[in-house]
């Protein structure tokens, strides 16, 4: 997998089905807000990539705690440890649920598809991905 990622990061080697088995089993309580954004920050900071793959998993389970103040937490995630798997899977299923939930939001999303930063600027574009037919074109372009 480092290969793959073009040795961005080091890895554990734990194959993603046998990881997503282990998360699956590990009976995480129903976090707060509060302990959500320290369990995922604990993790991130951690070396080994699949760690973030499991605060990912986290935060996507539990997107819907969260209020408007958490886009500073994905904030920090997007601009640390920065490549595609993390930053489309925040953009996507984190973000967009957070800006869908907290329509005040957009103007944060304004902001950052103008960042110097390319991964805020893609996180932007991408958290409407699931949107569907609620997407707002404008926005993207």
């Amino acid at each position: 997998m480092a290969a793959y990622m073009r040795d961005q990061f080091p890895f554990l080697g734990i194959p993603s089905p046998r990881l997503k088995a282990l998360v699956r089993s590990a009976a995480f309580p129903k976090p707060t807000e509060a302990s959500l954004r320290a369990q995922v920050m604990e993790l991130w900071e951690l070396p080994e990539r699949e760690f973030q793959y499991v605060a990912l998993t986290q935060l996507r389970e539990h997107a819907n705690l969260c209020g408007p103040g958490f886009i500073d937490v994905t904030r920090h995630l997007v601009v640390t440890k920065s490549w595609w798997d993390t930053v489309d899977e925040l953009a996507a299923h984190v973000v967009g649920v957070l800006v869908q939930n907290h329509p005040q939001l957009v103007a944060t999303m304004d902001h950052w598809i103008d960042d110097e930063n390319m991964w805020l600027a893609r996180t932007a574009i991408l958290h409407q991905n699931r949107y569907k037919t609620l997407t707002d074109s404008e926005r993207l372009f």
